[in-house]
């Protein structure tokens, strides 16, 4: 039965430093450690294959005549996995702490599009930009979406608040993802399925495993023979 309900996950290699799950430091990877796929969620999801934009954190966005703003709207009902409300004021903040550190992973990419993030009400943010860009909802380097790999992730305000957001570690990261880390060492990160996440109340889901691990199990040649053993 555990392991009918558990999802093993084989990566390149061991974690450097298991203790360090800050998204946005540098030689982080946002992949390998599983933070990317199930602690962090993001405001769109783009299918590459049916070109459908789907809506996850934000229900929905809308640009102002000239392409120079876009007016999210958020989903209602999304909560942090300490209970706390995920809100506009946890995506301004984010956009500040990107702008004022030039030295977090995408902060390049970010300003060079968005000059400013306006909290309109509780739901509901506009992104300035610094230029009309009408496929500025596709840059995953600038905007909460994801196509294949990565997105600008937003961060709860209530936890890195006060943080240097380059060298905190935030070992124990607070996510709206459906699962919570309970362990981690340079050979596997293990992660179990949250009974309170905020999707399963919202689109009546719930994810099929129970335990995640990413785990480096050494050579291709390991990984296959894993695989055969139904490892």
């Amino acid at each position: 039965l555990e392991r009918a309900q558990t999802l093993n996950i084989a990566i390149g290699g061991p974690i450097a430093d298991p203790t360090n799950l800050n998204i946005y430091a540098p030689g982080v990877s946002r992949s390998s450690t599983g933070i990317h796929q199930v602690i962090y969620e993001y405001f769109f999801y783009q299918n590459l294959q049916t070109g459908e934009y789907i809506p996850w954190l934000a229900e929905s966005y809308e640009y102002n005549d000239d392409f120079t703003a876009v007016t999210v709207k958020l989903r209602d009902g999304v909560t942090w996995s300490d209970g706390e409300a995920f809100n506009a004021d946890d995506v301004v903040f984010t956009y500040d702490l990107l702008r004022n550190n030039p030295g977090m992973v995408w902060a390049s990419e970010a300003n060079k599009w968005v000059a400013s993030v306006d909290k309109v009400d509780d739901l509901t943010v506009r992104f300035n930009l610094k230029q009309a860009n009408p496929r500025f909802h596709l840059n995953r380097e600038a905007f909460p979406a994801v196509g294949i790999w990565g997105g600008i992730t937003i961060l709860p305000q209530h936890i890195w608040e006060g943080q240097d957001p380059v060298s905190f570690k935030n070992s124990n990261p607070v996510g709206t993802g459906p699962y919570r880390l309970v362990k981690a060492t340079q050979t596997a990160l293990t992660y179990e399925r949250r009974d309170d996440w905020w999707g399963t109340k919202v689109f009546g889901v719930t994810p099929g495993p129970k335990i995640i691990n990413f785990q480096h199990v050494g050579s291709p040649t390991s990984v296959a023979l894993a695989l055969a053993a139904n490892e």
